[in-house]
């Protein structure tokens, strides 16, 4: 059995921020990852605001090209651009790179290792040749959309977009991403955004309708490569992955267990977009952990929700609501009037009803 101040599951964004918050102050921390190689498969569209440059150190090498707007396509054919200035990452060297800040930070990681249960306290944990019990103070669940740490406290994610996603080339350059409404996306959008030559084309829908999804990608594929925008033979890679879009979860559910990033439901339920507040949420969870440790008091993990509410409840409680009106007017004649008003590109979604 080993023993660490806080144990970390998962070291996408969430995990190696909350990684390292806590390594810092000279806690004795561990990263668990189940994938191979951490930031791989990529289940990402690549886009970051700006305003993560703030909140993280980007390397260089991980920036593929600036955005400096989004086009949204409406069904009825019309566009409306929205000023977005940001980045395209190459989301697993940005995944890479903080995961070796943590480790930097003294954070251990081991990858190819699975938490497959919780026995009296301790995390049972599945690697390649062994199994291990590793018994922390404080546990953070940072494990993704389909948490494992979730399911251990009955706190799970119920609502999702299904997304598929190809790597295509470009006919030519571009500088905004591309954002596509049609009643036949249930729930959800296709996007183009740009990787320099190429770009990552997808469709995402209501996982209830994720049967014909490959379907829908093809013809998203076929109206782009017909108006002149991508080769539709140069196809470079596919990914697929869950989006929470049910919005937060209870991210204190159990005395020593905090989640953070998608296993929290931290994911934006209208966009979709959840890197700024993995790193955001993750940050905040390990500087509590810190606390906590320090001043042995299992109360004080209650600031992590605290904390994180302050700077995200607001939005997060304004998408939900946008969600649940979306969902319920999809296939609605006026859709467009839906749109207006649950869609991050119009003045009224912002506006307080």
């Amino acid at each position: 059995m080993d023993n660490y101040d806080v144990l970390v599951i998962g070291a996408g964004p969430a995990g190696s921020t909350a990684a390292k918050a806590a390594s810092e102050e000279g806690l004795k921390v561990l990263m668990i990852e189940r994938k191979a190689n951490v930031g791989l498969p990529v289940h990402c569209a690549g886009y970051i605001p700006r305003l993560l440059s703030k909140e993280a150190d980007i390397d260089a090498s991980a920036i593929i090209q600036k955005i400096d707007f989004m086009r949204t396509y409406l069904p009825d054919g019309g566009t409306i651009d929205t000023r977005s200035p940001g980045f395209i990452l190459e989301r697993s060297l940005f995944d890479k790179n903080l995961a070796l800040r943590a480790i930097d930070a003294g954070a251990d990681l081991m990858t190819k290792s699975t938490a497959v249960s919780r026995n009296n306290g301790r995390v049972v944990v599945k690697s390649e040749r062994e199994i291990t019990e590793i018994e922390a103070k404080v546990i953070i669940g940072a494990d993704g959309a389909k948490s494992t740490v979730g399911s251990w406290v009955n706190e799970r994610n119920r609502n999702f977009i299904i997304a598929l996603q190809i790597e295509v080339r470009l006919k030519g350059p571009m500088a905004h991403t591309e954002v596509y409404f049609n009643v036949d996306f249930e729930g959800g959008y296709a996007w183009l955004f740009p990787r320099g030559l190429t770009a990552n084309a997808g469709v995402g829908v209501n996982f209830r309708h994720g049967s014909s999804l490959r379907q829908k990608l093809e013809g998203f594929l076929d109206s782009l490569d017909k108006a002149g925008k991508v080769v539709k033979t140069g196809i470079l890679g596919i990914s697929a992955g869950l989006v929470p879009v049910g919005g937060y979860l209870n991210t204190v559910p159990d005395e020593n267990i905090l989640l953070v990033g998608d296993a929290a439901g931290h994911t934006d339920p209208i966009t979709g977009a959840g890197i700024l507040p993995a790193i955001q949420c993750g940050r905040i969870a390990g500087k509590v952990a810190v606390e906590e440790i320090m001043n042995n008091d299992i109360k004080i993990l209650k600031n992590y929700e605290l904390e994180w509410k302050k700077l995200l409840q607001k939005s997060l409680d304004r998408a939900i609501h946008k969600r649940t009106t979306l969902d319920a007017n999809w296939s609605s004649e006026d859709f467009k009037h839906t749109l207006s008003k649950t869609w991050v590109a119009f003045g009224d979604y912002w506006r307080d009803e």
